[in-house]
């Protein structure tokens, strides 16, 4: 006979008999629980309203690499939201330069319009051979990061685009480098050097961009991405610092992502010479 206040099962699946509390003992714990769950809810309900919170994310989803050899990249992320700003494009307008500032001159923005024409190229893997090598890159139109004044880039000149984002560790690291390389180097008198500062993100690290390329010293035109980073992505990148050489034609001829520090960019523009 049972003396406990249990009575006992039997499992069918395992051959063990197991104890279980009656009705009455198991409601009382339900009800325990049920007391405990509401407590919970109703001290969650309070905090959320004393602290606040906000379903919007504070920046693109962007999954960065830490690896001083691979790109930081970005997945696809939504655009970022502009800051407010009085000028009448809805843009996000650069800050007043300083005296001899190159960037951010007086209609310059820190997010811009993008125009691409033509089939964006295919998706970049420095893993694999490169299928984009020989065929066309878009035409695109883009804003000046110096005055805000449109830039096309179509066939006819030989170029190299270099894209590099304000926040990137890799990004900071490569510029400086490249711009070193640049004072002591020149780039053939036919071709034309680019930067793009592209996935600006006003709420991260060393913005607004054009502080940064006048910080830094870079000696070429700079174009300003959109927030949909259509700049990057047309020429089939996912990440940065990133590059792409193409020739008088409008073909690509070489690219590469990543810290290719100087050595690597010499090697790069060699490829036009």
């Amino acid at each position: 006979m049972n003396t406990s206040n249990q009575r006992s099962r039997y499992d069918e699946a395992t051959g063990y008999e197991h104890d279980r509390p009656d009705s009455g003992a198991s409601k009382a714990v339900l009800g325990a629980i049920a007391i405990m769950v509401v407590v919970a809810a109703i001290v969650a309900f309070v905090v959320v309203s004393v602290l606040g919170g906000d379903d919007t994310a504070d920046a693109p989803d962007l999954a960065v690499v830490d690896n001083a050899d691979v790109a930081d990249t970005v997945q696809q992320q939504p655009a970022a939201d502009a800051p407010e700003s009085d000028d009448t494009t809805g843009l996000a307008a650069a800050p007043a330069p300083g005296a001899g500032d190159t960037f951010g001159q007086a209609g310059a923005v820190e997010l811009g319009v993008v125009g691409v024409v033509g089939a964006p190229l295919g998706a970049f893997d420095p893993a694999v051979e490169d299928t984009a090598v020989g065929t066309s890159a878009p035409a695109v139109t883009a804003s000046s990061l110096r005055d805000g004044s449109t830039v096309s880039l179509e066939p006819g000149t030989p170029r190299v685009l270099a894209f590099f984002a304000h926040w990137c560790e890799h990004c900071q690291a490569e510029l400086p480098e490249l711009v070193q390389w640049l004072s002591q180097n020149d780039v053939p008198p036919s071709v034309e050097l680019i930067g793009v500062s592209t996935v600006v993100v006003p709420e991260r690290d060393n913005y607004p961009p054009s502080a940064w390329f006048n910080r830094e010293g870079w000696p070429a035109e700079v174009l300003v991405d959109d927030g949909d980073v259509s700049l990057l992505q047309a020429f089939g990148f996912n990440g940065f610092p990133a590059f792409i050489a193409i020739d008088a034609e409008g073909k690509v001829v070489r690219r590469a992502s990543g810290n290719i520090g100087a050595a690597g960019f010499a090697e790069l523009v060699a490829t036009l010479g």
